[in-house]
């Protein structure tokens, strides 16, 4: 199976645990948003016998040709896993990375490409000196097109430590280190830690709410 942008999210050491609820939320909602993008591909290009006969029987009574169904194939929409040239930074820069850490910060890496759900990626600012452990300010962007009730089922269900936050986006919640909000389909996620220690929820939701602002965008 490629690497996906989920893949490089879960990649180990950038999210260490802040606590049951953190440890759990990077494991678990970022696999089955990926299973469920898989899923949802293979359920649209399904190759059981059925289907196939049933294609089949559809293209000889209508006299559907062969060069026609591979001129539709080919004016569809991009095959999932495509990377592109966004710039996930310009959601957040680094001054105000290395404000909210109240640390110095490298420049930022960023990383997006197309799926099933959307664009997928993230931009990760690392301290200079994590000798005393990782400070890291990480904006996840897990999709532009999740469903609501993905969301709710496996991101909500992983926040039960949490508090939910008001006045952001449609919905959104905050645990120790972290939160994630869900508007209109888009689906972002920001960490902040300094040397391991986790910022304060306030810092963390108030970052977030602007690079929500600058993701519209994206959509």
């Amino acid at each position: 199976m490629t690497e996906t942008g989920y893949d490089r999210a879960l990649t180990p050491g950038i999210f260490p645990a802040t606590g049951a609820g953190a440890g759990r939320l990077w494991r678990r909602p970022l696999v089955a948003l990926a299973l469920t993008a898989v899923l949802s591909a293979c359920g649209r290009t399904t190759d059981s016998p059925s289907a196939s006969s049933a294609s089949s029987a559809s293209s000889a009574d209508t006299g559907a040709s062969t060069e026609s169904t591979e001129g539709d194939a080919a004016s569809g929409p991009p095959a999932t896993g495509e990377a592109t040239d966004t710039d996930l930074c310009t959601l957040i820069s680094k001054e105000e990375a290395e404000e909210a850490v109240g640390a110095s910060v490298q420049d930022g890496q960023s990383t997006a490409e197309n799926q099933v759900l959307g664009l997928v990626g993230s931009c990760i600012y690392q301290g200079t000196d994590s000798s005393q452990g990782a400070t890291v300010v990480n904006l996840i962007v897990l999709g532009t097109t999740v469903p609501r009730e993905v969301f709710d089922s496996e991101i909500v269900n992983d926040m039960a430590d949490g508090a939910p936050v008001s006045g952001l986006g449609e919905v959104a919640y905050a645990i120790a280190g972290l939160a994630t909000v869900f508007d209109q389909g888009l689906v972002l996620t920001l960490q902040i830690l300094n040397q391991l220690v986790p910022a304060d929820a306030a810092v963390i939701t108030d970052l977030l709410a602007t690079a929500l602002d600058r993701a519209d965008a994206l959509r």
